[in-house]
């Protein structure tokens, strides 16, 4: 696709601590299909939502390694926790 270089800047940094300015070279294409997957608005919330998203799938994949290597109490309901984490119960 068309790469894009598109300019991220914060208008007073150093009353925003945590964001930094940077410059990225995106595929357009790639930009376009994302913003029409999840609905932001902003090309901002775009890198921060797509940064998210990274983070969480990185620390899910860590979990996965410790499959078989922890042992739960034999009376351990995960059902019930589920239910009690999502709400429903």
């Amino acid at each position: 696709g068309t790469r894009v270089q598109y300019t991220f800047q914060y208008t007073k940094p150093w009353e925003s601590p945590g964001l930094m300015r940077t410059n990225i070279m995106l595929d357009d294409d790639l930009v376009q299909e994302a913003f029409s997957l999840t609905g932001v608005r902003t090309k901002r919330e775009l890198v921060h939502l797509a940064l998210e998203e990274l983070v969480r799938r990185h620390r899910k994949r860590d979990l996965t390694d410790l499959a078989g290597k922890i042992r739960l109490q034999d009376d351990f309901d995960y059902k019930a926790m589920r239910r009690t984490r999502h709400g429903s119960g």
